[in-house]
């Protein structure tokens, strides 16, 4: 598979905003690594953090939305014309590229929604930030201070190993979620959103298909 690096400024030359944390919600505890939210909060929105590509168009669309909420200043055409430039592989965003028909439906589905609604996101208790200088070691046990045991896996935990096992060629199970999390099975359908479900199907099938 080509790989071709994230080009973040595509989004600085317009001067688009892609990472902001919670506005109204106030963190129980202050450190000086980041926040703790006792009750977790929605509100920390996170775009191109991790190395992974975005590889079905519902996760495009989620990020599109998520764009369209961050910076409702932008007027359709320029929204359409970074839609364009964030579904083609070669400035690094997608696995493959999508098609102008791909691309008009993802526009006319984020444009249509409601822009005072804040986009499905996933509750964080722990934000760590941009440059804290930890180590993964350290981040772990900071996390475990906060978190009972099976209690500290969400949404985007499983994402992200969705993501690995499909990126390794391996069918998305329940099982070797909970095994490669270090969890029960039952934490993973309790974490299991609508979005991760329709992710994990869209993922299993698209490997199945790369097998024919």
């Amino acid at each position: 598979m080509e790989f071709y690096e994230r080009r973040l400024d595509i989004l600085r030359q317009r001067k688009l905003i892609w990472r902001r944390g919670p506005t109204t919600d106030k963190p129980t505890e202050t450190h000086t690594w980041g926040w703790y939210y006792k009750n977790g909060t929605y509100q920390n929105y996170v775009l191109f953090k991790q190395k992974n590509k975005i590889s079905t168009m519902n996760m495009f669309i989620w990020h599109l939305r998520v764009l369209w909420y961050l910076n409702p200043e932008l007027n359709i055409d320029e929204f359409r014309s970074l839609c364009r430039l964030l579904a083609d592989k070669v400035n690094g965003f997608v696995i493959h590229s999508f098609n102008e028909t791909a691309i008009a439906y993802a526009v006319d589905n984020v444009y249509n929604g409601d822009l005072d609604k804040p986009p499905q996101n996933t509750s964080r208790k722990i934000i760590f930030k941009e440059y804290h200088g930890l180590t993964k070691q350290e981040q772990a046990r900071i996390s475990g201070k906060y978190a009972k045991l099976g209690t500290g896996i969400g949404p985007e935990d499983i994402y992200e190993e969705m993501l690995k096992l499909n990126e390794d060629k391996i069918k998305i199970t329940i099982n070797i979620l909970a095994n490669n999390l270090k969890c029960t099975k039952r934490t993973i359908h309790r974490n299991l959103d609508d979005t991760l479900r329709v992710e994990k199907t869209e993922l299993n099938n698209k490997l199945k298909d790369e097998k024919l």
